[in-house]
């Protein structure tokens, strides 16, 4: 198996993966399609900084955009 990295998960993205586990398919604002997209460029830059994570110049660089559109995201949920 890979080496995996873990990390801490502030409380709206917290409340997002509890939600999904339990099986709920959205939370509050999740309607939004703007909230929508938000959401699917946090997760393409999460997935482009996993792959590029033997470059850490581009790998850092991909987590300081990842960390913005996270912050949007949660100032709209």
């Amino acid at each position: 198996g890979e080496d995996v990295e873990p990390f801490r998960l502030d409380p709206d993205l917290a409340e997002w993966v509890v939600a999904r586990a339990a099986g709920k398919k959205s939370i509050k604002g999740a309607r939004n399609p703007g909230v929508k997209a938000l959401w699917r460029a946090f997760r393409a830059l999460a997935a482009a900084r996993y792959h590029f994570r033997t470059e850490p110049e581009l790998a850092q660089e991909l987590l300081d955009m990842r960390d913005r559109i996270e912050a949007l995201w949660i100032e709209r949920t």
